[in-house]
């Protein structure tokens, strides 16, 4: 009984890898150029957000130390 355990796990796995084979060449890769491009207008969006907060910090911090 416990040898039709293993063979049933093991064709479950094949059985998983293949279908995920299957979908992974049925999925639109994105051309390298369009990754770069985005990845950067990611980034450049990421610096300019993080600077907004620390000038937005900078500008609440002076304004605390004024009134304490």
């Amino acid at each position: 009984m416990k040898k039709n355990n293993k063979k049933n796990k093991s064709k479950n796995k094949n059985s998983f890898l293949s279908s995920v084979i299957s979908e992974l060449k049925l999925v639109t890769w994105s051309e390298p150029k369009n990754i770069i491009k985005y990845s950067l207008a990611t980034i450049v969006f990421c610096l300019i957000l993080s600077g907004y907060f620390a000038i937005l910090n900078l500008a609440l911090s002076f304004i605390k130390e004024m009134f304490l």
